[in-house]
């Protein structure tokens, strides 16, 4: 009897104790020649207007990652993102965003953000464009909430892309968090 209690006891402590094991968090660090901006009034979104190229810098693998799957992802299929040059970026007061892909003078990619349809929001001094993911298949799924944080800083479009996920596999859990760092140099195109 004493056996079954202890094995009761054992399987359910694995129980509790799984999803700490199966879970995972990866913050970048901000580099040191990175810098942060100074800090907005309450409420109000950093002016990101401007012209940036299309692809930008990221810390790890010193990779780069397309300006255009960070701001288009939710809304267009984006076939032709190999082809985009520079995106331009107009913001009108508090509530309104355009932005536009380019392939050198051929748009390729528009979209315009309301900040009232709650496209974009304004917090702690970035402009937080977000979105979520979700998938499900025979024994398993997952979702993922995805931040994509915008400023202006040093002459650069600075971006801390946040993301928590939660994947299910048969009964395992698994959480993940990560922050990641990402910034987009101004382009001298016309348009």
């Amino acid at each position: 009897m004493k056996t079954a209690i202890k094995r009761s006891c054992t399987a359910a402590l694995m129980l509790v104790m799984l999803p700490l094991v199966t879970s995972c968090t990866f913050h970048q660090q901000l580099p040191g020649n990175w810098a942060l901006p100074e800090p907005a009034p309450i409420g109000n979104c950093p002016d990101i207007s401007g012209k940036y190229i299309g692809s930008g810098e990221t810390i790890k693998n010193k990779t780069t990652v397309p300006l255009v799957y960070e701001l288009f992802m939710k809304n267009h299929p984006l076939a032709r993102w190999q082809e985009v040059s520079h995106i331009s970026i107009q913001q009108q007061g508090q509530n309104l965003l355009n932005i536009v892909a380019w392939k050198d003078n051929e748009v390729l990619y528009s979209a315009s953000l309301s900040k009232d349809s709650n496209d974009f929001s304004c917090e702690d001094g970035w402009l937080k464009i977000k979105a979520s993911t979700g998938f499900a298949l025979s024994g398993g799924g997952t979702h993922s909430w995805i931040s994509r944080n915008f400023t202006n800083s040093d002459g650069y479009l600075l971006e801390k892309r946040e993301i928590e996920s939660f994947t299910l596999i048969l009964i395992i859990p698994y959480a993940e968090s990560r922050v990641e760092w990402y910034r987009f140099a101004r382009s001298e195109k016309s348009k």
